[in-house]
């Protein structure tokens, strides 16, 4: 379970968790050999964060039944 911490001292209640992952170099390949095509990843970041954010839509529509408005920034 990933760690709970406070983020704001005066919001005690607001909690956050933060995982690391970590993901080595033939993980990375055999990722973009699977995504061949399906987008241009510049970077390892760019295609993992691809991949979840593409899990975590799938699993609003699947509980909401719909598509629902969303949007991820990258820095």
């Amino acid at each position: 379970m990933p760690e709970m911490k406070h983020v704001l001292p005066n919001l005690p209640k607001l909690k956050i968790a933060s995982e690391t992952f970590v993901f080595n170099d033939i993980s990375i390949s055999n990722l973009r050999s699977s995504t061949l095509g399906k987008g241009d990843y510049n970077s390892r970041v760019q295609l993992v964060a691809t991949l979840i954010w593409k899990a975590l839509i799938g699993m609003a529509k699947t509980k909401h039944g719909k598509l629902r408005p969303s949007v991820i920034k990258a820095n």
